[in-house]
């Protein structure tokens, strides 16, 4: 233990030579609270030794240089976090207190026998109830008052362990502990407390003190190996109350280096063979190394040591300590990586951070680990080392695709933020400014943070460096064979276009022997200039040129290739006076047809000295195309030709034209019928194809672009017919729209036969169903059939339309407009949001279990945030809490700030938390702001929670504005007092409304209490009424069902069809005909002859019973017989029937109910005698009631 010692002094000016008033010092013997911290700084062991001058209270200094505290009473101790490293002795202890209370005096001293060997020290309590002294003048002053407490060790000599004083005045009891460590012992140890300072023998001076007890102590002995610790113990009297802010500069962890590594030197001797040894060191690429590799704090239970290229971190590592100049006249490494890393981080996060101090990324692939550095990369002659050369004979179409990066990264200066470690490691902030890159694009500036930088230099580079990669960002892209199997993301690459570069460049060879190559084409260079070649292992290498023949295709190389060159194997030349162009690779994309495309970002092999020293060098031209106005494609000519596909013949239009001097590339459009221009994809080639033409008259024109994108005017073609197909395209077939799908609707379709030369498919959207005003809404790629139109609210209705078009423009004959509405089940649509709300972070956060355990909560906290406070109560294992945890950070890609409250207790075993927390996200993409507040039990083993969230939620240009609970009741009260009451539950799954107003709702299901009415409902008057004793009023209805009602009243109805009766009915009064009646006359002069008159029944088809009434007369002629009246099936006879004679006339009147059928009344003759004129005359008028359909013979 280290504890800071202090000497005392006291006094008091002489007195004047005025009568004197006595006077009373203050009490400065104060009873002292001690804080005892125990801080973990650092995860395995550390190096060196820690002094007091290396730690901090409160940014000040513990020691000063020369060795005096600043601070009274600190007692400090560390261990380096050896595996082996010995406990600090008081942290945590256990111990038996006993009271004493016994006053020491000279004569005799307070002393105590210890036999129990268990004991690790003995805490004694001295208690001074009062000390002051008079002064013949009557003033009250402070005294001194001496002791010393000495131990003993198995009966051996006494030891003196403390020489104490009480210096100072105090009128209340001060008391004061000493902790009297126990060394090793056999049989025990005795104590003694020793009085130096002779008792008073007046009452002018009181300063009695006693033992007030003794603790016996038995530390915990915890080690801790593997943790550096720091042990302060400090007078929290000095800090306000307050745990003062403790810091420290130790050196840092012991990593894995290479046992060829000097770290102290920063040098490295004799052929490294791959094996490590364990110092400490700020190199930021052994420090990466040993992140990945360790399996406490890093990523080594998943990775291992093969999976990661230590021999490309070596290299690095070599580049990062070499010395560059620090701006004040001295040296320092390029790149040192100081950093304290105090909170759990995704593991890529960690290392991307940790790769770009040494300007590196890092990725994954192949079941491995990859690092690249942006550092130099030449070969030992001093040219750049490609890692793999391209040229147009190499790449997909001969096309290189070039793009410059947005104006919005162009910045001309930068502010990086570094650790100052003069200002405490605080964050400072270092302008870095180019003056031509302001001149180009004013001050523009950007921000960044270094991580683990504490030079100011360093800083500066970094700031550099950023500056100019962001200027030099030009693009390009390319497809390839299978030589997209090579390169890897942040490999340098060649690239020699001779387009661009307006020279022959490159090609394939066509033999190699020795440091002979026979180029596939002749060449302006000679010697000096540089061959680049790729080699069979894959790898490209540089070979400066010795000679070149006389032909100009065979070259001399100074020094042969490492390994002979195949033949048809790619070159290219570099030169002074025309370079070939750097590019380093961002991606590799397969595409599925057994291409590659490979994309990358410009590389400057010339901005490493200005990053480091500050000189500029120009950069080689990458082209010799004079940068002027070209002359326009001449010779541009249209055709047709035709090929056949599919057993069909398809009609090409072929356009070539001239080669324009000085261009790399052509930009052409054309059009049918004098319409719009089509644009045709930037080609190096003289010429395009467009296949599936219409018939038409076609135009073409065509501009040329050299290497500084600088275009020539259009030149024209003639105007050309062409014959292809004639109409337009198809229809899509089959167009539907979805209405089960969730906040959105999907629209499908089909292809007609014959669509293959489709582009795409056009889809418009209406709001109503007569299709009024269509907007455009998606143009769908063939041969997609499918458009998800989204998102939307649940209940909407949309009206879609499609039509084709194919790839030279024509377009076909929309659709009829079919519906679709978004889904509108309850089921659906909650299942959905909950599932998006699960997966959501306000989700996460609030549906997560809440910890209930003090201790845990306690280790969560502790572990993640970087200032605590905290306030417990413990009574055995009960125990009760607050903490109150903050975290803030920012960097170059985000900021968070994070503030959480936790209340806990636990008694037994139950538990119970409440925990609030308020997180604040911002990055490039957008951000959140959540709130959440969650409170939770823990009873009989099982969790319970409840909780609220509020969160705002933005990724890209989606908001989310959410607020969410967690609870199996959820109530709103209102009115107060006697009055309370709740307007608003949901218990147990239900929701419980007492009254609500809703303005459109969609109901699946509903159970209605009492009844349900509209809003002007008056009985018998207005408005409608259903009642759950199925009664129902309704002012006015329309019903296009069968309805069914075992009685009612109905008024002033009108029946428009068939209206049948199966019962009776009883009308007061009937407008209209009831009955039907008709005249009929048969005159029937031969024996049996006979006439029938029919009916079809009821209006009803037959369904309501009828009644037919009639008056029959009958006319004789001479004697006849056996004439008969049949009615229904009945024969009307005067026995059976009124028969009234008159004359020659006989009457018959009858009434038959004849039920619901179709019937007849039939007239018989009987037997005549056509010779001597009998003749038979029937006049009938025959009534049905109600009326029949007709009456017909």
């Amino acid at each position: 233990m280290h504890e800071s010692v202090h000497n005392y002094f006291s006094g008091w000016k002489g007195g004047g030579g005025k009568p004197h008033t006595p006077g009373e010092q203050a009490d400065d013997l104060l009873s002292v609270a001690k804080l005892k911290l125990l801080l973990a700084i650092s995860e395995g062991e550390i190096q060196g030794d820690l002094t007091p001058q290396q730690i901090y209270l409160n940014d000040t200094q513990l020691a000063n240089d020369n060795g005096t505290y600043n601070f009274t009473g600190v007692v400090w101790d560390w261990r380096k976090g050896t595996q082996d490293q010995t406990y600090i002795q008081g942290m945590p202890e256990i111990d038996n207190e006993l009271a004493v209370g016994v006053t020491v005096t000279q004569a005799a001293p307070w002393t105590r026998q210890y036999n129990n060997l268990t004991l690790d020290a003995v805490r004694i309590k001295l208690s001074l109830p009062a000390q002051y002294a008079y002064k013949d003048n009557g003033d009250m002053i402070g005294t001194e008052t001496r002791y010393a407490i000495d131990l003993s060790t198995d009966g051996g000599a006494w030891r003196q362990v403390v020489d104490g004083r009480f210096n100072g005045k105090t009128t209340s009891e001060y008391q004061r502990d000493h902790r009297i460590e126990l060394p090793k012992a056999s049989t025990g140890w005795s104590i003694r407390v020793r009085r130096l300072t002779a008792e008073s023998t007046s009452a002018k001076l009181v300063n009695a003190f006693k033992v007030f007890s003794f603790a016996e102590v038995i530390d915990s002995k915890l080690r801790y190996p593997n943790t550096a610790l720091l042990y302060i113990e400090v007078d929290a009297s000095q800090f306000n109350g307050q745990a003062p802010k403790i810091t420290c500069k130790p050196k840092g962890k012991l990593v894995r280096v290479p046992t060829t590594y000097d770290p102290v030197n920063r040098t490295y001797s004799g052929s490294w063979q791959g094996d490590f040894k364990y110092a400490y060191t700020n190199n930021p690429a052994w420090v990466f190394y040993d992140l990945v590799l360790d399996k406490i704090y890093g990523m080594g239970n998943r990775v291992d040591a093969s999976m990661i290229d230590k021999w490309e971190l070596y290299s690095i590592a070599q580049y990062c300590d070499e010395m560059v100049a620090n701006g004040a006249g001295g040296k320092e490494p390029r790149f040192t990586c100081n950093v304290f890393i105090q909170s759990q981080q995704d593991a890529y996060t960690v290392l991307k951070d940790i790769a770009a101090v040494f300007r590196g990324i890092t990725f994954w692939g192949n079941s491995q680990i990859f690092v690249n550095a942006d550092v130099p990369q030449v070969d030992a002659s001093g040219n750049v080392d490609v890692d793999f050369v391209y040229h147009a004979a190499n790449v997909v179409d001969g096309l290189f695709t070039y793009a410059g990066g947005s104006y919005k990264n162009r910045y001309s200066s930068c502010q990086v933020g570094w650790s100052d470690p003069r200002n405490h490691y605080s964050d400072t902030v270092e302008g870095v400014y180019d003056s031509e890159l302001v001149r180009r694009y004013d001050v523009r500036e950007m921000t960044l943070t270094a991580i683990g930088c504490t030079s100011q230099s360093e800083a500066h580079r970094r700031g550099r460096w950023a500056i100019l990669s962001n200027a030099k960002d030009g693009t390009i892209s390319f497809g390839v064979g299978l030589d997209g199997y090579i390169p890897v993301p942040a490999e340098i690459i060649g690239v020699a276009d001779p387009f661009r570069s307006g020279k022959q460049n490159g090609g394939r060879i066509s033999s190699a022997s020795g440091k002979s190559i026979r180029l596939d084409r002749a060449v302006d260079y000679g010697p000096g200039d540089r061959l680049v070649m790729n080699l069979p292992d894959g790898t490209a290498q540089t070979r400066t040129i010795a000679s070149v023949s006389a032909d100009k295709q065979t070259v001399a190389v100074a020094t042969a290739f490492r390994l002979t060159p195949d033949t048809g194997a790619v070159w290219a030349i570099d030169s002074d006076k025309l370079a070939i162009q750097y590019f380093r690779v961002t991606s590799i994309a397969a595409n599925g047809d057994g291409t590659f495309t490979v994309a990358g970002v410009q590389h400057d092999p010339n901005k490493y000295r200005y990053i480091d020293d500050g000189v500029r060098i120009e950069p080689a031209p990458i082209t010799v195309t004079p940068i002027k106005v070209l002359k326009e494609p001449q010779n541009i000519k249209i055709s047709q030709v035709s090929f056949v596909e599919q057993g069909l013949s398809v009609a090409s239009m072929q356009v070539t034209w001239d080669r324009v001097q000085g261009a790399i590339s052509y930009v052409a459009q054309w059009r049918k019928d004098k319409g719009d221009w089509v644009n045709v994809s930037q080609t190096s080639a003289q010429g395009f194809s467009i296949n599936g033409i219409y018939t038409g008259v076609y135009d073409v024109r065509v501009r040329a672009v050299n290497a500084a994108e600088v275009s020539s005017p259009w030149g024209y073609a003639d105007s050309t017919t062409l014959t292809g197909k004639t109409g337009k395209p198809g229809t899509p077939v089959n167009l539907l729209a979805s209405t089960n799908v969730v906040w959105a609707i999907d629209v499908i379709w089909g292809f007609p036969e014959g669509s293959g030369d489709t582009a795409y498919t056009e889809v418009q959207v209406a709001t109503t169903a007569d299709g009024l005003n269509p907007q455009f809404l998606a143009y769908v790629p063939y041969p997609g059939v499918s458009y998800q139109h989204g998102p939307m609210p649940a209940g909407v209705h949309r009206w879609y339309r499609a039509r084709l078009v194919d790839k030279i423009g024509n377009s076909g004959d929309w659709t009829a407009f079919t519906e679709g509405m978004t889904n509108v089940n309850a089921n659906d649509l909650i299942e959905d949001s909950f599932k998006d709300f699960m997966e959501s972070e306000d989700g996460q956060a609030l549906l997560d279990p809440l910890i209930t355990d003090p201790q845990a909560i306690a280790e969560e906290i502790l572990a993640n945030y970087d200032h605590v406070e905290q306030q417990w109560a413990h009574f055995g294992e009960n125990s009760a809490g607050i903490l109150q945890a903050q975290k803030v950070a920012a960097d170059a890609e985000k900021s968070v700030a994070e503030l959480r409250t936790d209340v806990v207790a636990k008694f037994d075993e139950q538990e119970a938390a409440i925990s609030e927390k308020m997180t604040a996200y911002a990055d490039a993409n957008g951000g959140s702001a959540i709130y959440t507040l969650k409170a939770g039990i823990k009873y009989g083993g099982t969790n319970y929670d409840a909780g609220m969230s509020v969160a705002v939620t933005i990724n890209g240009s989606e908001v989310i504005t959410r607020f969410a609970v967690n609870a199996n009741q959820f109530v709103v009260a209102s009115g107060s007092g006697n009055n309370m009451f709740s307007p608003f539950i949901i218990r147990n799954g239900q929701v419980l409304i007492n009254q609500a107003f809703i303005g459109d709702g969609w109901i699946e299901n509903a159970m209605i209490g009492n009844f349900i009415q509209s809003n002007n409902y008056s009985p018998g008057r207005t408005g409608w009424s259903i009642n759950k004793n199925g009664s129902a009023e309704f002012s006015g209805a329309t019903v296009r069902g069968k309805i069914y009602a075992s009685e009612g009243e109905l008024n002033n109805v009108l029946i428009n069809e068939d209206c049948t009766i199966l019962g009776t009915l009883n009308a007061s009064r009937i407008n209209g005909p009831l009955m039907q009646s008709k005249s009929f006359v048969f005159a029937q002069s031969t024996t049996n002859a006979s006439n029938t008159v029919y009916w079809d029944g009821t209006r009803g088809k037959g369904d309501v019973p009828m009644t037919l009434t009639g008056t029959v007369m009958r006319f004789r002629n001479n004697n006849q017989t056996e004439s008969r009246l049949v009615v229904a099936g009945q024969t009307i006879n005067p026995a059976g029937n009124p028969v009234l004679s008159s004359g020659e006339m006989t009457v018959y009147s009858f009434s038959i109910d004849i039920g619901t059928n179709s019937s007849s009344v039939q007239f018989f003759a009987g037997a005549l005698n056509q010779g001597s004129g009998q003749r038979c005359t029937w006049v009938a008028q025959l009534f049905a009631s109600p009326t029949a359909n007709q009456f017909h013979t």
